[in-house]
């Protein structure tokens, strides 16, 4: 726990990397943090890594901080040799493990997830994130990228952004009880994934937002798949279908620019 203030190239020897909290259980301490890796660090992590975060012991059995990118986090995985962020309850990947309350079953939201600050960017290619409370959550930074990946178990959202630069989710497959991609900021592009959720779909606001050839199922509430555009470009939008969702529908807001031709896909508008 603590900020790390230089470049983090892991491994670091022959421990994986974890992530701990605070010490005292029910205590307000600010040491009750997960790593923070400062502006101007960046972490590169390698296939095959796995990287588990510990339960918090600040508050009764609440998610802990996670990982706070305020530099650059890389994840360099590979389809064969992913690399994987997940719980210390997690004994389906890497060697085996307990978190603080010697549970070795995972729960969605058993950490916070990788949370990447004003500033900061993230590159996650053929990585997983697995049982946090949001999968990856982006605020105020310069990039994020999930490429080739998997966000499952998430307990809230499954990728999200806000004021963000740039927002890609592509390739990849998301499983979230919140939504499962909710993404703001000046270019936004959600492309070939497969997403499930217990709440909505796809949002997705920018400009002129990409967002096609996502397969969307099971959705509860909300739209499947929901855009906002001041510059709607309607050929970046196509290609998107599912099943058994609650409003099987794409919606869309603001104004088009180029000329409409329906279907866009297979949800209707």
């Amino acid at each position: 726990m603590g900020t790390m203030t230089t470049n983090l190239n892991l491994p670091l020897g022959g421990f994986p990397l974890a992530i701990g909290t605070g010490s005292n259980i029910n205590t307000p301490d600010p040491a009750c943090t997960g790593l923070t890796i400062a502006s101007g660090a960046t972490m590169t992590v390698p296939a095959g890594s796995v990287i588990k975060s510990e339960r918090t012991k600040c508050t009764d059995r609440g998610p802990g901080e996670g990982l706070i990118v305020k530099g650059a986090l890389v994840a360099n995985g590979t389809s064969a040799a992913p690399v994987t962020f997940t719980s210390l309850a997690d004994n389906s990947v890497g060697d085996p493990t307990a978190d603080y309350y010697g549970e070795t079953t995972p729960a969605p939201g058993a950490w916070s997830g990788i949370e990447v600050g004003q500033g900061g960017s993230a590159e996650l290619e053929y990585a997983r994130v697995s049982y946090a409370s949001t999968g990856v959550r982006a605020s105020g930074a310069n990039s994020i990228t999930v490429a080739d990946s998997i966000v499952d178990h998430a307990r809230s959202t499954g990728v999200e952004s806000a004021g963000t630069g740039s927002s890609t989710v592509v390739n990849s497959t998301v499983t979230a009880s919140g939504g499962a991609i909710d993404l703001q900021g000046n270019a936004v592009n959600v492309s070939a994934n497969i997403l499930s959720s217990d709440a909505a779909g796809i949002r997705a606001s920018s400009p002129t937002p990409i967002v096609k050839d996502n397969t969307v199922s099971g959705t509860s509430s909300g739209d499947a798949v929901w855009v906002d555009g001041s510059a709607l470009d309607a050929s970046k939008l196509t290609g998107n279908a599912g099943t058994n969702d609650h409003n099987a529908v794409i919606a869309l807001m603001g104004t088009m620019t180029t000329n409409l031709n329906l279907p866009l896909g297979g949800f209707p508008l």
